[in-house]
Parts: C-alpha cells; sequence; structure tokens
C-alpha cells in the first residue's frame, strides 16, 4: 500500500517543566523590557536557547498576510507569509492555538528547518481581534500540555508585536528579507502587494497604492492599509493628477493636498507622495501613498521608500518579461491558441482545483478528416491557412468558460470546466456543426471527427484523460468519420463498437472490459518467474493491464503489518514511498485479508471507510480493487489495483485479478516463499487522528 512522507522521529521529547521554566524566565524578560522589539528579541532569545531544539518565530497580521516581526533559530523565513498557508496561518485564521504533535500527518505543515518534528502556533490577542502568531518548532516531541504552558506568554506578547507591526520604519534586517523575497516572486500583483504594504511601513501612510501601466491600460495592483480597512480604490482622474505633478527625474515627490487638492481624493486627506517605478529607463507605474497628515520625511525614510520601489520596480520588470516569454512558450504560433504544453498546463491546474469535489472537466478532441488529402490537392499553405482559420473560428464557437487549443498538426482540443459527459457531447455536436459551417463560409469545406472524455470518470489526471478523448476521436474516424465518439460509450459496450475492428480495439486505451488472451498470457508470464521479486513484480504489472487500472501494489503481509513488496503504475503517476501498514488501521482491508475474499472501493460508495478514503485521495485514485493472495492456505498478501478514474472494479475485473493472484500464489510456493524471512524494515505509516 502506497504511502504519504513518514514522520522524522526525534531523540527524547520537551518535558513541561522544561517548557514552563522557559516560558517563566521569558515573561520575566518581557516585563522588564521597555522597548517593544528588545522585548520580542528577549522572549525569543530565551525560547530558543534555553529549549534544546526549539525554534521561535513572532508573526503580525496585517492585509491577510503573515509578517515576521522576529525570529530565532531559522536561516532565513519568507516575508510575507499567505494566511490560508500553514500551521501558523491556520491559527491566524481560526483564532485556536494549534498544536501538532507530529508535522508528518499534518498536511498544512510547511517545511522551514530540517529536522521539525512538533509545532505549537498561537494566535496573538488584542481583545478580540488577533492580530499575529507565536510560533513555536522542535526537533523534539512538546509536552501534550504545551498549550496551557505557553498561552500566558502569548498573551502578554501580543501588545509588543502589534506594536512593531504598526511601527514606522523598516530596519536593515526587514528590508534584506524584503529584497529576499521579492526576489523569489513572479508575479507582477504579489510583488506589487508587498511593495505596497513595505512603502506604508516605511513611510507612515495611512493608505498605499501600486499602479502598473506597463502590459497595457493602467491598473492598480496592489492597495493596503496598516490600519486593516479597506482603503478604497484610486480613481485614474486622481492617479493621472497625481502623476502629472511629479517632476522629471524625481525619484519621490511630496504633495501638500491641503494648498493643491487633487480631484478625486478625500477632503480629509493632508498629504499624498508618488514614487515613480522605473527600470532600464522605462516608467511601469507607480507607488502612491496617502495620509490624513502632512508628510515630512527625513533622508533615511525617503531613502528606504526609494529603494524599496527601485527594487520593485527591477522585479516587475523581470516578472512582465518572463509572463511574456511563458506566453510564447505556451502559445501556438501559427493559430494563436495554446499549444499541447500550454493546454497541458492549465487542464492540470483546472483538475487540480476540482479534485477535492469531484467536479467534472470534459475534453472534446477534434481532428479534420482527410487533412492530408487537402494539403497534397491544394498545397500546404491553403493547409496553414485552414489552421489558423480554426484558430480564429473556435474559440468564437467555444462554450462560456471554455479554452481552445491545438495538441499538433490538425488535432484541436477545447476544455470545459464543470460541464457533463452528456452535456458535453451536446456541446461536441455542436461545435461540429458550427465549426463545419463556418469554415465552409470561409472556403474551407471540411469535415471533423470528435471524441469527449470526461474527468474524474475517463481519466483522473489531464493526461489520462487527453488520451481518453484522443482514443474517442480516434473511434469516430474508424466508425465513419464526421461524428461525436464518447470514451463513455466505448467502456460500457466495447463489443457494438460501430464496426470496429478486433484490431483496431486492441490498439484501445484498456477499460473495464477484460480480454481472455491477455488474461491467459499474463498466466503464463507470472508462472514463468523463479523468484520472489520477479513474481510479485510481474503480477502487479499483469494485474494493472488486465483489469485496466492505473497503478497496482502487490504487498505481503508480516505480522500484524502489511509491507509493501512490488508496484506498478503508468508513466505518470507517483505512488510515494514504499512504507509497512497496521493492518488494524484499515478495516477493509483486514476484512479481505481474514475472509480471504476481494472487495472493490469507490468514492461512488456512499459510506466509503475513512482510512481507505484517505490513502485513495493521497493518491489521488478514485477506486481501488482488493484482492488476497492466499499462499498454503494463509494469506500471504494483498493486490491493490488502482484506478484514477471514478468509476468500480466489476466482477470480471475482480475474477482475472484474483485468477492472477492464484497463479502467482502457487508459484511463490513453488519457490520457498514460506521459508523466506524478511529482509526490508519499510517505515510505518499511521494514519493521521480524525476530525
Amino acid at each position: 500500500m502506497p504511502s504519504v512522507p513518514t514522520p522524522l522521529h526525534a531523540v527524547g521529547s520537551i518535558s513541561s517543566s522544561e517548557l514552563a521554566a522557559a516560558a517563566e524566565a521569558a515573561s520575566a524578560a518581557l516585563d522588564e523590557r521597555h522597548a517593544h522589539a528588545d522585548a520580542v528579541d528577549a522572549v525569543l532569545d530565551i525560547l530558543h536557547e534555553r529549549v534544546d531544539g526549539l525554534h521561535a518565530a513572532a508573526f503580525v497580521l496585517e492585509h491577510e498576510r503573515l509578517w515576521i516581526v522576529r525570529a530565532r533559530g531559522y536561516t532565513m523565513l519568507p516575508e510575507g507569509r499567505d494566511a490560508a498557508e500553514g500551521v501558523v496561518g491556520r491559527a491566524a485564521r481560526s483564532g485556536k492555538p494549534q498544536h501538532v504533535g507530529d508535522v508528518s500527518r499534518d498536511h498544512d505543515f510547511v517545511e522551514a528547518a530540517h529536522g521539525i518534528v512538533a509545532e505549537l502556533a498561537l494566535p496573538l490577542r488584542i481583545r478580540r481581534d488577533v492580530i499575529g502568531v507565536l510560533d513555536v518548532e522542535t526537533q523534539r516531541a512538546l509536552p501534550h500540555d504545551a498549550v496551557r504552558i505557553m498561552q500566558p506568554l502569548a498573551d502578554a506578547l501580543a501588545p509588543a508585536v502589534q506594536a512593531i507591526g504598526v511601527a514606522s520604519g523598516l530596519d536593515l534586517s526587514a528590508l534584506a528579507r524584503f529584497f529576499v523575497y521579492v526576489g523569489s516572486l513572479r508575479e507582477p500583483k504579489e510583488i506589487a502587494e508587498v511593495t505596497a504594504r513595505a512603502v506604508a511601513r516605511a513611510l507612515a501612510l495611512d493608505a498605499c497604492y501600486v499602479v502598473l501601466d506597463a502590459d497595457g491600460p493602467m491598473f492598480e495592483a496592489a492597495a493596503w492599509s496598516p490600519s486593516q480597512r479597506d482603503p478604497g480604490r484610486l480613481s485614474p482622474q486622481a492617479v493621472d493628477a497625481l502623476r502629472a505633478a511629479v517632476e522629471a527625474g524625481s525619484v519621490l515627490h511630496l504633495l501638500d493636498l491641503s494648498s493643491q487638492p487633487v480631484p478625486g481624493l478625500s477632503d480629509d486627506l493632508r498629504g499624498a507622495v508618488l514614487l515613480p517605478m522605473r527600470a532600464n529607463g522605462v516608467e511601469l507605474g507607480a507607488v502612491i501613498g496617502l495620509s490624513r497628515a502632512p508628510l515630512e520625511y527625513r533622508q533615511r525614510q525617503a531613502e528606504t521608500a526609494s529603494l524599496v520601489t527601485a527594487h520593485a520596480a527591477a522585479s516587475i520588470e523581470t516578472a512582465l518579461a518572463l509572463s511574456v516569454e511563458r506566453r510564447s512558450a505556451l502559445t501556438d504560433e501559427l493559430t494563436g491558441l495554446l499549444n499541447r504544453r500550454g493546454f497541458h498546463e492549465m487542464l492540470d491546474a483546472e483538475i487540480d482545483i476540482r479534485h477535492g469535489d469531484r467536479a467534472p472537466v470534459s475534453l472534446i478532441v477534434l481532428d479534420l478528416d482527410e487533412f492530408k488529402e487537402i494539403n497534397d490537392r491544394a498545397g500546404h499553405q491553403f493547409g496553414d491557412a485552414l489552421l489558423r482559420e480554426i484558430g480564429v473560428v473556435l474559440p468564437t464557437i467555444a462554450p462560456g468558460d471554455a479554452r481552445a487549443g491545438r495538441l499538433g498538426g490538425d488535432e484541436f482540443v477545447v476544455m470545459l470546466p464543470d460541464v457533463d459527459v452528456d452535456e458535453a457531447a451536446t456541446l461536441a455536436a455542436g461545435v461540429r456543426t458550427r465549426l463545419v459551417t463556418g469554415l465552409a463560409d470561409e472556403g474551407f469545406p471540411v469535415h471533423v471527427s470528435l471524441g469527449v472524455a470526461t474527468y474524474p470518470f475517463d481519466g483522473g489526471s489531464g493526461a489520462q484523460l487527453l488520451r481518453a478523448a484522443d482514443q474517442a476521436m480516434y473511434e469516430a474516424k474508424v466508425a465513419g468519420k464526421n461524428r461525436v465518439v464518447r470514451f463513455r460509450d466505448l467502456v460500457s459496450s466495447r463489443a457494438g463498437d460501430q464496426g470496429v475492428s478486433a484490431e483496431d480495439r486492441r490498439r484501445s486505451t484498456r477499460t473495464d472490459g477484460v480480454s481472455l488472451p491477455d488474461v491467459l498470457d499474463a498466466a503464463t508470464a507470472i508462472a514463468a518467474e523463479t523468484s520472489v521479486e520477479h513474481v510479485l513484480g510481474r503480477l502487479a504489472k499483469s494485474a494493472t493491464f488486465v483489469a485496466g487500472g492505473t497503478a497496482c501494489v502487490a504487498s505481503r503481509v508480516d505480522g500484524t503489518r502489511l509491507v509493501d513488496a512490488a508496484r506498478h503504475a503508468l508513466r505518470d503517476i507517483d505512488l510515494g514511498a514504499e512504507a509497512a501498514y497496521l493492518i488494524a488501521d484499515f478495516p477493509l482491508t483486514q476484512e479481505v485479508l481474514e475472509l480471504q475474499e476481494s472487495r472493490s472501493i469507490s468514492f461512488l460508495d456512499e459510506n466509503l471507510d475513512r482510512a481507505e478514503a484517505f490513502v485513495l485521495r493521497e493518491l489521488r485514485m478514485n477506486c481501488c480493487l482488493l484482492v488476497p493472495i492466499v499462499v498454503d492456505g494463509r494469506t500471504w498478501g494483498l493486490v491493490e489495483v488502482y484506478d484514477m478514474r471514478l468509476r468500480r472494479f466489476g466482477d470480471d475485473a475482480s475474477a482475472a485479478v484474483g485468477f492472477l493472484s492464484a497463479i502467482a500464489a502457487r508459484r511463490l510456493e513453488a519457490v520457498g516463499v514460506t521459508r523466506q524471512e524478511s529482509r526490508r524494515r519499510l517505515p510505518l505509516f499511521r494514519l493521521p487522528a480524525a476530525g
């Protein structure tokens, strides 16, 4: 059975008394220091120094991001972490302490240092509002009462963290973190958001905006207010007036709004500052700050803000250039549609979004009939003109949120998010009619064949889904061309494939149909193997093929555990690390082993066992066939055939894999498996706690 990452096991644990002593010392140091920054430094220093293997950080929550106030024990932490990420983010969002005893079992954990086994994140509150988080990560297990011990320290620390978070100015350390973090970003909007916050801190502004116009019309890329209130939008009229007031070559320009009002700005504003964003002599936009008090800055503040803006402008210019280059790399030069790589990336992203609730994504793959003859008869110039015309027509007739791409040659594809197979087939018929009509009107009389496939029923990944739709399109051509074929129909009734020959069917993607000759061939191959390793390896490959699955794992029973022994998967499938499992953790698996009866499980089942469902989700699979391996009358192991498609393995697949398992069992007896001792000690995988 495949696994998720296993924990790093620490040597020893932190005792309650050890943690309590450090917390009491930190609280005493906090009371002795009057400067907020010194107080926070002292608290983190004491925690880090007095508890071996402890890393500590204080974050302030602003603008839906967690910003580092101080940290001890880390080489470098990213500035401006999204509050939706990590255990720290969960504490900030929920407002509740988060004690993670084993980080390997927590999907929100984000590794920031090596060897961490436990994490404690405590929300910092001012009255009812969460203003930040005190985060502790340890290389030794934390005591069960860690929250009780640390909560008073977090309560006392909150005012100091808040004061530092809203304080004006950026020290050298914060400025260095800004440069490092911005250098890691690749999206102009992300860079703009961090820049707005940094300039607002440096200049003590009530609101800060970043506007960009280097990649088209001007737009507001970021808006930020230290008060966490919505700063509102800047009108284009106000932006134009502010930018017009700036002298050529100026890097920071102050405006007194009392004597020089700007149309479109609120009457309660008294000061404005504008910092042009320039890179390589080109103005990309501007940082605009607003204040309810008149603005006046020292040289150091002005230089800091200017330096932040200049660095951000250079980073945004690089990001824009990369964006243009990326668009070019993902676009088909002839038609202007997405190319195969671009379409694959978009499709994978859409499937990732819908993986949790298994919402449908449908594909229509279409191919011109007799395109080679058109090229031969009318010439390649005419053929290229035809393909360009499809690039013009196809996006206009594709419905709603559909996206079109060119896979290569005369093969095109349309993606339909949140569209099921029946609706997709109806839309495909409409696309065929409208495309043929539109091309004919432009002087290109052609016909097209189309194939339809739908996630997760026909494929559990982008690559699988595209193969299924392509296979359906191929069957449309074999069946007479100029028609629509659904992959679902090929799966449900292979025998009546509209006149498709046996040879054509052998070229098809494996489906629910089980071929007796294939099963017999596989049995012969298994019986010819001469070692335990080769028998199980052949069994895993054969079971995957005859059952029409995506992957297979063959495991052996080792006392109370089930240990991975062999595996096989399609090229684009990752089964994770090999592991051992406590059989008692998986009730359905235990039932299969005890009763020596096969069992099929699927997300189509109304009451799918929690443990089995967890493993399916981790592997991005939708169903599994469990078949015992019975050697000399006792249950020796287990075969698990997985499929990414949302379906159930039928009786024919179960019977075929059961037959192959029986052949493998007899072969295992012949090679003396009952006398073999276990040679591998794989890490033990345990399920996360419920809840």
